[in-house]
């Protein structure tokens, strides 16, 4: 995006703001083990960044089991482990305080943009303090159509007030870059490691924002 337009960042939450790997592999584990799920499908189909009600879903559909009864009681489940365990098996990703906290105090608009549930996302929020930071929340459940669809991003959009060329996305996942094109924003994708192009290394990212300010 052009240098000298950005007023406002749209958020990933997972592997941007919340290091959840350990807490998704786990309720992964318990539900695979609970309800005999058969995954393969999901590695197929990048469907781990997929929402968690279309990522049971496509494993339901794909094993020929699917019943609202059940896919809503693994979705109660996946809440019952997820809550349990928020804390103990998440943390903030590296410098992510920081970067807030700059954007906050630069007057920068936040939006967090995610394929968790409203719940999750506001739960993460509250625990880890970080509710001042963002002026508005898309979850899974506030959209029709989750990531990769244009959906979620376009809502954010609106709740940010600006501009397409006035805004960026900060994602870590293939799903979410999807998602961001498919709406026609700019992004950039965070990595632990040098990438290709749209890729800035974690621990640079709040020196990428505020060159575009």
């Amino acid at each position: 995006m052009e240098v000298g337009r950005l007023k406002g960042v749209l958020f990933d939450m997972d592997g941007v703001i919340l290091d959840s790997e350990e807490l998704w592999d786990h309720i992964t584990e318990k539900i695979v083990r609970k309800y005999s799920l058969d995954m393969s499908v999901l590695m197929e189909n990048d469907g781990f960044n997929l929402s968690a009600d279309d990522a049971m879903r496509l494993v339901l559909d794909s094993m020929g089991c699917y019943t609202d009864e059940l896919h809503y009681a693994i979705l109660e489940y996946m809440d019952e482990v997820y809550f349990g365990c928020l804390g103990t098996m998440t943390s903030l990703e590296d410098g992510i305080s920081d970067v807030l906290e700059t954007l906050y105090s630069k007057g920068l608009s936040a939006v967090l943009v995610s394929n968790s549930t409203r719940k999750q996302v506001v739960k993460v929020l509250e625990h880890y303090g970080l509710e001042k930071y963002f002026t508005g929340i898309v979850a899974a459940d506030d959209v029709k159509n989750s990531k990769p669809h244009a959906e979620p991003y376009l809502k954010a959009l609106s709740l940010s007030g600006l501009r397409p060329e006035e805004v960026i996305v900060v994602e870590d996942s293939p799903t979410g870059i999807r998602s961001a094109g498919n709406a026609s924003l700019p992004y950039v994708m965070v990595s632990g490691k040098n990438g290709g192009n749209n890729t800035v290394l974690r621990t640079e990212l709040g020196s990428y924002l505020m060159s575009l300010c």
